[in-house]
């Protein structure tokens, strides 16, 4: 199946394809709930912390907090491993802290039993 059979499934937004490495592809999904889209690229061998080595430390986790994606969050941690969830951003907040701030208490306690109250 093509990205674009995957993406428009759901459509809202179209990815932008010319970043190299994935990494706008991956951020894009994970924003906009895109978790089919997500396992869609590992399986094409897109690395899903592609861009995490940025300067203002922003992830597809933290995106995907962000917005309010828990199926997203998940799936990065299916595939990246749970370390993901104690990443930071620019400002220090975690997934956690994105995820408090939007209300999602279920993604809140998820991250916390997954990776430990040092998300709080």
């Amino acid at each position: 199946m093509s990205l674009s059979a995957v993406w428009h499934e759901n459509d809202d937004a179209t990815p932008d394809p010319r970043p190299t490495d994935g990494e706008v592809l991956v951020r894009m999904s994970a924003e906009h709930g895109r978790a089919r889209v997500l396992r869609w690229l590992a399986e094409q061998g897109v690395d899903l912390l592609a861009g995490d080595d940025r300067d203002d430390g922003w992830t597809a986790t933290l995106d995907a907090a962000l917005y309010g994606q828990f199926e997203c969050v998940r799936c990065v941690v299916e595939h990246a491993g749970v370390e993901v969830l104690r990443a930071v951003d620019s400002s220090g907040d975690t997934c956690a802290h994105h995820a408090a701030d939007k209300g999602q208490l279920p993604m809140l306690q998820w991250v916390v039993d997954k990776a430990g109250t040092e998300t709080l």
